[in-house]
């Protein structure tokens, strides 16, 4: 960092983890009382913390991976790499298995519980990086490779679900005449009751609010969160956040998974 960041980064050290964790639980309670049994306010906070965490578990495995080789850039196109090759594998999957799951709700939980998870066992591992330095030197690589693969597996398999269950949320309690024979010409929105316009209008909120979670988890992430906290810290603050998003989800409505 730049010489003249150093006041701002001795005013950031201050900052005490439990008064930021205070915080980001202060902000969930909120989220929780606005959006408690609406469901499609709970998956935009989903989508976009699972962006937010991703951005950052990535920024955490490069800077990780630089700490036990002392090196990045030589490496960097295959580290993300496989991220991206995680998150297509996961979008992948769920999407040819979105008319076989029944529950949307309760997946997305579950997915959100295996995040929270993997955010724990990260701060773990990197506070016992001293049994991880010892291991050989081709394991430890592969590794990081393969915790990249799964931070994008874990953003690429909700996307879809979200988005089917935030559209079925929308039509849900709405009955939409069927015509026969249906109009000739004009707008297949109107012909369709507006559905595909729904779709069209959840797909790119969530798709927003994804980006908006990476773009703050890029910003907080690489400025401040793992400069000053490190590593674990992160990890544990990132893990607070899905758990926090895990509970509004938990009290979201659940709706019945249909086929189409």
């Amino acid at each position: 960092f730049a010489p003249s960041s150093k006041v701002l980064f001795n005013c950031l050290r201050s900052i005490d983890l439990k008064i930021l964790s205070l915080f980001i639980i202060g902000l969930i309670i909120i989220i929780f009382l606005v959006g408690r049994k609406r469901t499609r306010t709970s998956i935009v906070w989903a989508i976009g913390t699972t962006g937010f965490a991703g951005m950052v578990l990535e920024l955490l495995l490069l800077f990780g991976f630089q700490v036990f080789y002392g090196y990045v850039f030589y490496e960097a196109g295959l580290l993300i790499t496989s991220l991206m090759a995680g998150i297509a594998a996961g979008s992948f999957t769920v999407t040819c298995r979105l008319n076989r799951i029944q529950q949307g709700i309760r997946t997305l939980l579950k997915i959100e519980a295996v995040m929270v998870i993997f955010s724990l066992l990260l701060a773990w591992l990197f506070l016992a990086y001293q049994i991880i330095y010892h291991l050989n030197t081709v394991l430890v690589h592969s590794l990081f490779l393969v915790l990249l693969f799964l931070t994008g597996f874990f953003i690429g398999v909700e996307f879809p679900l979200a988005n089917k269950i935030y559209s079925q949320s929308a039509h849900a309690g709405k009955s939409v005449p069927p015509t026969f024979p249906p109009p000739q010409g004009g707008d297949p929105n109107v012909r369709l009751g507006g559905r595909m316009k729904e779709g069209e209008e959840g797909t790119g909120l969530l798709y927003g609010a994804d980006l908006f979670g990476a773009w703050v988890g890029g910003l907080l992430g690489g400025f401040f969160l793992l400069p000053v906290l490190g590593l674990s810290n992160t990890c544990l603050l990132v893990a607070i956040l899905k758990a926090g998003s895990l509970l509004l989800l938990s009290k979201a409505k659940a709706l019945p998974y249909r086929n189409g």
